[in-house]
């Protein structure tokens, strides 16, 4: 099993990195920390997603997305990178959602997305009497990209907050929590 720095470690270890720089990708700061020697230890996906605890936090700024990648900022007006006080602490409590998508013929429907790491097992949903998929996930204030993945396909959310581009050259449904 590896050894996982906590999040606060990576946070932590993210926003050294990014004051250092002007403007990093997504995948150059998964770099700069595998020079560091984390990156063997945490995924692209999780640097991607405590990159967007950082920014609803202020800490980050997201400043392009294009076809599969994401440039960062580190915000200086926020102030000294938070040492003494965990940032974790910080965060705002995470709200149960509920997510429902109408395939009634389905046999099997899944949620995945930013905040499941795109695990296509872990959210199966479950089919009510009238067709609607179903399940609850608890998010944390921010912006989560998502999929339903029905029958081993993946399809967008209709009634999604936004979408936006994925490297696969189709769009992700958004859901933006306050």
């Amino acid at each position: 099993m590896k050894n996982i720095p906590s999040p606060d470690k990576i946070d932590q270890s993210l926003l050294k990195i990014l004051s250092s720089y002007e403007h990093l990708t997504t995948l150059e700061l998964w770099w700069e920390m595998g020079e560091a020697g984390a990156a063997a230890k945490i995924s692209k996906e999780e640097v991607l997603s405590r990159l967007e605890s950082l920014e609803a936090l202020g800490f980050v700024e997201r400043l392009t997305t294009g076809k599969g990648w994401t440039r960062w900022t580190y915000v200086k007006e926020k102030g000294e990178i938070p040492m003494s006080k965990k940032l974790s602490e910080q965060k705002t409590k995470a709200k149960k959602v509920s997510f429902a998508f109408f395939v009634p013929k389905a046999h099997q429907v899944t949620l995945t997305g930013d905040f499941n790491g795109w695990d296509i097992n872990s959210l199966p949903m479950k089919r009510n009497r009238n067709g609607i998929w179903e399940t609850q996930v608890a998010l944390s204030s921010g912006r989560h990209e998502y999929l339903f993945r029905v029958d081993g396909v993946w399809q967008e959310d209709p009634k999604a907050d936004d979408r936006v581009a994925n490297p696969f050259g189709s769009q992700n449904s958004v859901r933006t929590m306050g």
